[in-house]
């Protein structure tokens, strides 16, 4: 059509089983173009070819890096998933579903996209719909993955309690004989550990995890890598900074022969953490400063670098480099993240400008990170927080409100581990 109003002037001509075999033909025509044919499969009433032409569309949104797209594609897969064993008409013939996805992976793959997509609580509701879907007693190994990976999302996501507690059942889940899997979810339950500042169960888990993952064959070297650096960080908080900073240098170029990168730039975000722990704040700026330019160079600065910026914020201001550290944490929300990366950010942009002005500005901040820390409960943040709130007191003279602050409880103090 030359015009999308001609095309609208056609179909209303048509009787309404005239428009259903017009679309259900337009559709088969551009079959090659999964995002149209799966729009007039769907004006067609044909739930299962929807489903089947949607989830192609959400092949080829993925093949291009577009999250969103992808997301809406395979939602739309899903509320056409109860057409299952239906049948469906193509110009007066009858056929039946062919197999398509199962409801596990689909929900699985739809919280991947929505993750990527900066929804984790989106992502974290599709994997519990995913775990609803899954026979536990049949593959306990894939339930515990499932389980991991809902962990991840609800830290992310702000909820450290929901985190924990699918951690922990993801280790229950697993079989204890040495695997891949069983290494990923120790590995992974000794992070979370470490990031709630239990370090010492943090450290056994740890170590338990680099032995499970040694113990394979061949050696699951991505959990031996994770562990090393939950590893080396809480050591550098059990005050072994210089033996943490080797680990983690270590590390580091275990990540780059891998070529992993998750690791590799959680790695730069725990060297700025454990610099500053040993009072090295112009080595931790640097550190992030290179994180930050590697980010940029692989397509991942708003994945990675905001952390970075982050951490660096932190350690610019404790240089006395505060307007560095302000137009850092306001590059840092200038990408909108969600939950904990922008409640980090907000907190050092809080801290800097109550320093710097200690205004109605400020006060504004401050209250808004206040009520992000109530919506994102996460420990490592609270300390610093209160902290902010006890100087402003302290600045605008009231010193019970800042009294107040200083006893409110908090967390694990410096920010900045992952």
């Amino acid at each position: 059509m030359r015009h999308e109003l001609v095309g609208q002037a056609i179909e209303a001509d048509l009787l309404p089983s005239m428009r259903i075999r017009h679309h259900a033909a337009v559709a088969r025509a551009l079959a090659d173009r999964p995002f149209v044919a799966m729009h007039h499969f769907r004006t067609a009433l044909d739930p299962v070819a929807v489903r089947h032409a949607a989830i192609a569309a959400a092949d080829a949104a993925a093949a291009i890096d577009a999250p969103l797209d992808e997301l809406g594609a395979l939602e739309l897969a899903i509320a056409a998933g109860s057409a299952t064993g239906v049948t469906s008409r193509h110009g007066g013939r009858r056929r039946s579903d062919p197999p398509v996805l199962p409801p596990t992976e689909l929900n699985a793959r739809a919280a991947e996209a929505a993750f990527a997509a900066g929804r984790p609580v989106r992502a974290a509701a599709y994997l519990d719909a995913a775990i609803a879907s899954t026979d536990g007693r049949r593959d306990r190994t894939r339930l515990g993955l499932i389980h991991d990976r809902l962990a991840q999302f609800r830290r992310i996501a702000g909820d450290a309690e929901g985190s924990l507690a699918a951690r922990r059942r993801a280790v229950d889940l697993v079989p204890t004989t040495p695997s891949p899997a069983r290494a990923a979810v120790v590995a992974g339950l000794a992070q979370m550990l470490m990031l709630e500042g239990t370090f010492s169960e943090a450290d056994r888990l740890a170590r338990d995890a680099i032995r499970i993952a040694k113990a394979c064959d061949p050696p699951a070297r991505r959990w031996e890598l994770h562990a090393t650096t939950t590893l080396g960080v809480s050591l550098g908080w059990r005050a072994d900074p210089e033996a943490a900073l080797a680990m983690l240098t270590d590390a580091r170029a275990m990540a780059e022969e891998l070529g992993d990168l998750d690791e590799l730039f959680r790695i730069h975000a725990n060297l700025t953490t454990v610099l500053e722990l040993a009072g090295r704040h112009e080595e931790a700026v640097k550190v992030a400063s290179a994180g930050i330019e590697a980010a940029k160079a692989a397509g991942l600065e708003a994945v990675y670098g905001n952390v970075l910026r982050g951490n660096a914020a932190d350690s610019l201001f404790l240089l006395g480099r505060w307007e560095e550290a302000r137009a850092m944490s306001m590059t840092a929300l200038e990408w909108l993240p969600a939950g904990i990366n922008f409640l980090n950010a907000l907190v050092s942009l809080a801290t800097v400008e109550i320093e710097l002005t200690a205004g109605e500005a400020a006060g504004r901040l401050l209250g808004q990170t206040l009520l992000e820390l109530e919506a994102v409960r996460d420990a490592q943040q609270a300390v610093p927080l209160h902290l902010a709130s006890a100087s402003f007191a302290l600045w605008r003279g009231d010193l019970e409100d800042g009294r107040r602050a200083a006893d409110r409880p908090g967390g694990a103090g410096i920010a900045g581990p992952a």
